[in-house]
């Protein structure tokens, strides 16, 4: 059985450590006002897989997402809490990124590192002393380990090798899916579609999908032990590679913002300026939105109300 050490000095090096905390200890802490950096993709603290194909936008969409977190900004309408970021590419060379991030509004509490594949625990230490950050993005997972990914004692020791080099920030880890089956008759569940073990995915609290659909990108949110599912959000790349909001989207969000008092055709041309496209291009978007749809025909509906049932003409007088 466990004896309380005898030694204050020793009991204290323990709690430092973060080792051990009495139940009443941990049941007075106060709740945290904010459980999400980014609700309800990104848990305090958890580990989040973040997965799919080559040249499905991860690495784009986590940038902008290090943004969100870093200026607290509303990633695609999620609240996000601001916090500190260090993003780790280990598969990308700097110069390429520096090109690639030209044009992408420049993020405060976000710090860049480039330590080659397979970096020891002295430097990624470091980062964690400078920045005490918030959230950790490993960008990839695949060049962070020298085990085999279909083994699941690489999930366990992946994890809780970055969980104690960064113990208070969320893990977020850019994954590959695996390569198509070649055999006519395999079934493939996308959302399970990682390379590797399924220790990936059962180890970490929040997954999510990236697929491709011609010039749109899909995001799914395939698992959470935290939280509902979040509906799954589209997504496209500007001509410099940078993420943009499908353009019905980010109407949606700045449509219920814009002053009532404006006419529906003055909002359409103030919207046109803000998003940077044509009018006929918000007239279309608005026109597909299952709001304004349901808007319209509950317009023509009242219209029919107020006008009451059609009378015949008196014809009796023709002759």
């Amino acid at each position: 059985m466990l004896q309380q050490q005898n030694e204050p000095a020793a009991y204290l090096s323990v709690w430092r450590c973060g080792l051990l905390i009495s139940w009443e200890a941990l049941a007075a802490e106060p709740l945290d006002d904010t459980p999400f950096l980014v609700k309800p993709y990104v848990p305090r603290e958890g580990i989040v897989l973040l997965h799919g194909k080559y040249s499905t936008g991860k690495s784009p969409l986590t940038w902008e997402l290090a943004r969100c977190v870093g200026e607290g900004l509303s990633f695609f309408g999620h609240e996000t809490a601001q916090g500190r970021v260090v993003y780790i590419d280990v598969d990308t060379p700097r110069s390429l990124i520096k090109s690639r991030i030209q044009g992408i509004p420049a993020a405060h509490n976000v710090w860049w590192a480039f330590p080659g594949a397979f970096p020891p625990s002295n430097v990624l230490v470091e980062y964690a002393n400078y920045v005490n950050p918030n959230l950790v993005i490993i960008n990839t997972l695949r060049k962070v380990h020298q085990g085999t990914d279909i083994e699941s004692s690489s999930a366990s020791a992946v994890y809780g090798r970055f969980q104690r080099l960064f113990p208070a920030a969320a893990l977020l880890f850019v994954h590959h899916d695996r390569k198509d089956s070649t055999h006519p008759n395999a079934k493939v569940n996308d959302d399970e579609a990682f390379a590797g073990t399924m220790a990936w995915i059962n180890d970490a609290q929040s997954a999510v999908h990236i697929s491709r659909h011609g010039a749109a990108f899909a995001v799914k949110h395939t698992k959470s032990q935290v939280s509902e599912l979040a509906p799954s959000f589209t997504f496209q790349l500007d001509a410099a590679g940078h993420v943009v909001a499908l353009l019905k989207e980010r109407l949606g969000t700045l449509w219920p913002t814009l002053p009532e008092n404006l006419s529906k055709t003055e909002r359409v041309r103030k919207a046109s300026r803000v998003l940077g496209v044509a009018e006929r291009r918000v007239w279309e978007a608005l026109a597909e939105h299952p709001d304004e749809a349901a808007r319209r025909q509950t317009a023509i509906r009242r219209r029919h109300e107020t006008a009451g049932p059609l009378k015949l003409a008196d014809t009796s007088a023709v002759t």
